[in-house]
């Protein structure tokens, strides 16, 4: 993996003319053991900065999906080359399934597209598609299947030994929105965060590590990746994401059926993975490390009736040794609700008598707050050096500590409207509940002036609903003399 990294690295250098400043190099891929043993190369080399892409249609979400949302909605290809672009990449590296979809978008934004394969770890384009028309050669090494991840013997020069201050890791902070930026941190601000969640986040070197996150969250590097080798600990990935060019030949999973929602269907499909991996690779994880909507997947697929006692034994019988269960939440979704019905029903299902903390993130600087979902009236507590202040109908999270983030890539203003007096701010509002704008009423609604109007009077999105006689949108010559055509 080193000497083909190096490789590309080298070549990047040199067609990018780059001499002050890292790689960036973008991943898409699954999460698997040959994007952790990439993140590991990347990590050790210190000269490349890594962003990671989402892969599935369900994670694009804005960070204020529920306060603030996007008046439009792109195609995930669309929001990929939006996220190329915004991360000004040098470089991009996707596996056999993605790659193409990115073909066509790395040949526009004529940025180098590499694939990630087994051996000889990392080739170009023109490698893969030389292989694929040969018929033979690499067909054998593309898969990456989702192993458990053994402890390198070199891990504690894990993130390199460069003297310059290069940022390492790139985190997008807002998927699938207008105002999407891409957070700086380097290894100083890493290595902080690493110290700094100890107390609130404890793996130890015999624990089994059940990574259940997204590659492109934060959480799933920082927590994930970057935890478990500092400590020894071993981290599994169980997680199987329907790539997109397979989404029209879907096939609803055993006991899964398939929704309307195709969006739903691959969601609910990766719980099922979850319990499949555990089970076919014998494991006994002892944390557990999700987010809050993969805990309600999980609650449903095991709570399924359609699977009989004996099945559900099978499933279960590799999940006694869990102890610690921690639920990862963006920090901009505070006041969101509580999970303790979830959780409760969750430990119920299994009957795991873990510990559950939940944990609010930022991209920019890790961990804020964090939440005892045991304890039936618990509220979020502030970490050390940080603060959340509430006012009206927003909040502010205040943050003064080592794990900053070292500044938004290519965005120089907002960087600096992000720090007041050498203290980060952040402000978000308080989320709004799911209630629609006007309800729309059962009883008859009709126009307090019944009059044939060319344009309406009424303000866009108004329920409207009057007796139709005939075709009710643009029809200004049928049954003139009758008051109810539009």
């Amino acid at each position: 993996m080193r000497s083909s990294l190096e490789s590309l690295i080298c070549d990047a250098r040199s067609r990018r003319k780059i001499e002050d400043r890292p790689v960036f190099l973008t991943v898409l891929s699954q999460p698997s053991t040959a994007f952790v043993d990439l993140l590991f190369a990347i990590f050790k080399h210190g000269g490349v900065a890594v962003s990671v892409l989402p892969v599935c249609f369900s994670l694009l979400r804005s960070r204020l999906a529920t306060s603030d949302p996007t008046c439009f909605e792109k195609h995930i290809v669309d929001n990929w080359r939006s996220m190329i672009v915004e991360a000004c990449s040098d470089v991009v590296v996707t596996t056999r399934d993605y790659y193409p979809l990115l073909s066509p978008v790395c040949r526009e934004l004529t940025v180098p597209l590499h694939v990630l394969v087994r051996a000889p770890s990392v080739i170009s384009a023109s490698e893969f598609d030389a292989a694929m028309r040969a018929g033979h050669g690499y067909f054998d090494l593309m898969d990456t299947p989702n192993t458990s991840s053994e402890v390198p013997e070199d891990a504690s020069q894990l993130l390199g030994n460069c003297e310059r201050e290069w940022s390492l890791l790139h985190v997008f902070s807002e998927i699938g929105s207008c105002n999407g930026k891409v957070v700086a941190h380097t290894r100083a601000t890493l290595d902080a965060e690493g110290e700094r969640v100890r107390n609130v986040f404890s793996i130890g070197a015999n624990d089994q590590v059940l990574n259940c996150l997204f590659p492109h969250e934060c959480g799933f590097i920082m927590y994930g990746v970057l935890q478990p080798i500092h400590v020894g600990a071993r981290a599994h990935y169980p997680l199987v994401v329907p790539p997109v060019s397979r989404y029209s030949s879907l096939k609803p999973q055993f006991p899964l059926t398939l929704r309307r929602d195709l969006r739903e269907t691959v969601t609910l499909s990766l719980a099922q993975s979850v319990f499949e991996y555990v089970r076919c690779s014998r494991c006994s994880p002892s944390v557990l490390l999700c987010g809050p909507e993969m805990l309600r997947y999980l609650l449903e697929f095991i709570s399924c009736g359609e699977l009989s006692a004996s099945e559900r034994r099978s499933y279960l019988g590799h999940w006694a040794g869990v102890d610690r269960i921690y639920v990862i939440v963006d920090a901009s979704q505070l006041d969101s609700g509580s999970l303790i019905e979830t959780v409760t029903a969750f430990l119920k299902a299994t009957s795991l008598t873990a510990s559950v903390t939940q944990l609010y993130t930022l991209p920019e600087v890790g961990v804020v707050a964090h939440r005892d979902l045991r304890a039936p009236h618990s509220t979020p507590i502030a970490m050390p050096g940080c603060a959340i202040i509430e006012h009206g109908s927003n909040f502010t999270i205040t943050a003064r500590t080592g794990s900053v983030f070292q500044s938004y890539l290519g965005r120089q203003h907002a960087t600096k409207c992000a720090f007041v007096n050498g203290e980060l701010r952040l402000k978000f509002r308080m989320p709004v509940e799911s209630t629609p704008l006007l309800p729309r009423h059962l009883e008859y609604v009709t126009y307090f002036k019944r009059r044939r109007e060319r344009m309406s009077r009424y303000p866009q999105g108004y329920i409207k609903q009057v007796p139709v006689r005939t075709q009710f949108w643009g029809n200004y010559t049928g049954r003139k003399r009758h008051p109810s055509v539009l």
